[in-house]
């Protein structure tokens, strides 16, 4: 097998691909798995995300082999923002398989710790490509270690907030059956929580530490975490949350990075497009009304100005690839984040939760 850096620039993803096509098959790469599963834990904790590449992975079953064989406890249920769905339709024995986030394909999701908001998050994840997406739709992953380094050094006042109150998440779902008001707002809360008994949800919550606000039938979800964590292993510092999917004005700063970063000529197109959107909703929808907002630890509107110099911070540590079909990537979410550029034209992406043997800490 091959191993190395996607880029001599940045410590992520490390790449390990087959030396020959004997050693491209799914066997081979499971053998491998088995043999070298203290270099691959090494790696991780070091490096943060290693993707397996050129390997003949063709479906999700064969997906799941690979994920369950490094981190085998795999999560079985999904209770975050986005709508996923459930991939054993046509492969049963992918049980803990899911679709990657089915938000609208014109819009950028944010860089974001997988389920932040609550208290039992995956600490592992792994994404598979099974069809390649024709444009866009690369999952960009980053450093989040290095992020708070990094605006430390810009600024030591920069996350001063932060780390003093943390953040406090919100999320707005709409009366089952009524038309939602806002893009953000992706699933009804029966769809998330598979009932509609409103003290069956209330418990489900209570073990992720999230209060239940209700209004009528309809629901607000509401979270306080750190925006700053200490990776669990090694103790350092990370930019751990999900502020850049929970805050409405950050996508369309995310369509202004992409086109000074990128500049591909269909972006420029479909930020036209979102500002015309995003522009329609401030009129109609305010910030704290959103499907999805977020604030300080207490209640303080966070800075606009702050954000957007974090995530100038964020896109300069960003890296970013063009999925090949068969693709696996294995993530720390302790330390990388991810999001999703725009994409148009088909794109298949299925993703595993991997969950910490033990409760994480907060």
């Amino acid at each position: 097998m091959i191993v190395e850096p996607l880029r001599s620039d940045r410590p992520i993803p490390i790449v390990v691909r087959p030396s020959s096509k004997s050693e491209a098959t799914l066997s081979s790469l499971l053998g491998y798995i088995k043999g070298n599963k203290k270099f691959i834990e090494d790696t991780r904790l070091k490096n943060g995300a290693i993707l397996f590449r050129d390997f003949d992975i063709e479906n999700a079953s064969d997906f799941e082999q690979v994920a369950h064989l490094i981190h085998p406890n795999l999560n079985d249920g999904y209770l975050g923002v986005t709508a996923r769905t459930n991939r054993t339709k046509y492969v049963f024995t992918c049980k803990y398989l899911f679709s990657t986030t089915e938000v609208t394909n014109i819009a950028p999701i944010g860089q974001h710790t997988e389920m932040a908001y609550m208290t039992n998050r995956p600490n592992r994840i792994f994404f598979c490509c099974l069809k390649e997406p024709k444009h866009g739709g690369e999952t960009p992953i980053t450093d989040m270690r290095q992020v708070v380094l990094d605006a430390d050094k810009h600024d030591p006042n920069l996350l001063k907030q932060f780390k003093a109150h943390g953040l406090t998440y919100y999320r707005n779902y709409s009366t089952p059956g009524t038309k939602v008001k806002d893009i953000a707002e992706v699933r009804s809360w029966p769809d998330i929580y598979k009932t509609t008994d409103k003290t069956e949800v209330e418990k489900v919550c209570a073990k992720d530490d999230i209060e239940c606000i209700w209004h009528g039938d309809a629901l607000s979800l509401v979270s306080k975490f750190p925006a700053i964590r200490k990776h669990p292993e090694t103790g350092d510092e990370v930019w751990s949350n999900a502020v850049p999917v929970f805050y409405p004005r950050m996508r369309t700063y995310e369509f202004r990075k992409m086109i000074q970063t990128i500049g591909t000529w269909w972006y420029y197109l479909m930020y036209l497009l979102w500002i015309v959107i995003e522009s329609l909703r401030r009129l109609f929808i305010p910030d704290t009304q959103c499907g999805l907002y977020v604030t300080y630890g207490n209640g303080v509107p966070i800075r606009t100005e702050e954000l957007f110099k974090i995530e100038d911070i964020i896109w300069d540590n960003m890296v970013t690839f063009k999925w090949k079909k068969g693709d696996v990537i294995y993530i720390d979410n302790d330390r990388v984040s991810h999001g999703r550029l725009p994409y148009f034209g088909q794109r298949q992406i299925v993703c595993a939760l991997g969950m910490p043997d033990v409760k994480s800490s907060t």
